[in-house]
């Protein structure tokens, strides 16, 4: 039972993890990139809650001169963060 319990906590404190900011590369800088997705969220089609599908907003970014990056880059501060489906 103990480890059990163990193994739901370890499982459930994982899913909490915090996920790290999107970073993009580009030439530019941050009020760039976020005019960049401005632009792209307002050019794309959305869903009911206002998103893009996230292919398109990739593609858009490509597009823009934008492509997103795991290491070094432009970090989105977390207020402007787009959810995408």
């Amino acid at each position: 039972m103990k480890f059990i319990l163990i193994g739901l906590l370890t499982v459930l404190l994982t899913s909490c993890a915090i996920t790290p900011t999107p970073r993009f590369s580009g030439s530019g800088n941050l009020d760039d990139l976020l005019n960049a997705r401005y632009q792209c969220v307002s050019e794309l089609p959305v869903d009911v809650y206002g998103n893009p599908s996230c292919a398109s907003f990739s593609s858009c970014l490509r597009s823009k001169g934008w492509t997103k990056v795991v290491e070094g880059g432009v970090e989105v501060p977390m207020d402007y963060v787009v959810s995408c489906h």
